[in-house]
């Protein structure tokens, strides 16, 4: 089969787009090779280029990632016959970018969920752009009619913290700002945990990254996810 003249010169520059993905070039390289050299000279090329990518950062953020994630399953002292805690409905606080992303990944799952807001300019934008990404997904035919409704049903919104009180998780996402992630985590916690005389039905779960974190006892049963810049 004959190569069009041009043919390895698109696939750089296709490649060559993605520069994130340093494989692709070497990919293109490594085939050119093969087409134009001896079988021992290729093989040299396709060594040299094994190694350069070996090497190469991403390589090494691929590697991070591979044992990372087998790493995060295992978790020292917990026992294998652990059930699974249900979730059944989620509260995310922030209706921004992450926080509707977020929203969106449980709607998908089936899983109802409310955002929670400041203000209520904040979480109409929040619903918004929510119902906003779903439409562009029902336009490109990836849901339909029956799908969209069922994914914006699943989602509310709310002013008022209390709103969180049955959720089994809690995911905090607002604003990139030390205390205010405070402020917002601890705003949850007083006005949605049940009074110290109402004992809850399960064992809570209170899991918040901060390097100090404050003096709350949580008594309600679900299980509050912040992540903050340490």
């Amino acid at each position: 089969m004959r190569v069009p003249p041009d043919f390895f010169e698109k696939a750089f520059t296709d490649a060559r787009k993605k520069p994130a993905y340093p494989a692709l070039e070497s990919i293109v390289r490594c085939v050119q090779a093969s087409a134009t050299m001896t079988f021992d000279k290729g093989e040299q090329v396709e060594a040299r280029e094994f190694e350069h990518l070996r090497q190469s950062a991403t390589s090494k953020a691929l590697r991070h990632l591979f044992f990372a994630e087998r790493q995060a399953a295992k978790i020292p002292g917990l026992s294998k016959d652990v059930a699974l805690r249900k979730i059944s409905s989620v509260g995310v606080v922030g209706a921004g970018t992450m926080g509707g992303g977020i929203a969106m990944n449980f709607a998908n799952a089936g899983i109802p969920v409310v955002m929670v807001e400041a203000n209520d300019e904040a979480l109409q934008r929040g619903l918004g752009l929510v119902r906003k990404n779903y439409e562009a997904s029902a336009a490109k035919g990836k849901l339909n009619a029956q799908q969209l409704a069922q994914r914006l049903d699943l989602l509310k919104g709310s002013l008022d913290y209390s709103a969180l009180a049955g959720c089994d998780l809690v995911i905090e996402a607002v604003f990139e700002n030390m205390e205010l992630k405070k402020k917002s985590v601890l705003g949850w916690v007083k006005s949605a945990s049940p009074a110290p005389s109402s004992p809850p039905t399960r064992r809570p779960l209170m899991s918040i990254c901060w390097p100090k974190p404050p003096a709350v006892q949580l008594t309600s049963s679900a299980c509050i996810f912040s992540v903050l810049p340490m």
